[in-house]
């Protein structure tokens, strides 16, 4: 590397006045038209919370029903499980559901609440 120091005065703006000022009017008109828009959106975002929900309606519809569809089925699965249990309708228990998948008998008493009795 050299030592010596580097001339930077080319790149200083206050070097040449005229080449300044168009510049900024330059930049400035070619973000007029996005600052124009970004304007409009803030005026649009004044509006009130129900209208804004309004306008979310869709999504958060969807959303919802994303959160819902689970929710039902395993209450109505588990509705359906008590439902049975009193006729005598044998439902599967945990031990049974792991050993049909696979889970090695092994590790069957690690997947109680309470944990491998000691």
């Amino acid at each position: 590397m050299s030592e010596e120091p580097i001339d930077l005065s080319a790149l200083d703006p206050s070097n040449d006045q005229l080449r300044q000022e168009r510049l900024i009017r330059a930049i400035a008109s070619r973000a007029q038209p996005a600052l124009a828009e970004r304007a409009q959106w803030h005026a649009r975002a004044e509006d009130s919370v129900a209208r804004q929900v309004v306008r979310w309606q869709r999504g958060l519809t969807a959303a919802a029903m994303l959160l819902a569809l689970p929710a039902a089925g395993v209450t109505l699965w588990q509705s359906s499980r008590q439902a049975m249990e009193p006729l005598g309708v044998a439902t599967e228990t945990s031990s049974q559901i792991a050993t049909a998948i696979g889970v090695p008998a092994d590790l069957l008493p690690y997947l109680t609440p309470e944990g491998p009795s000691r």
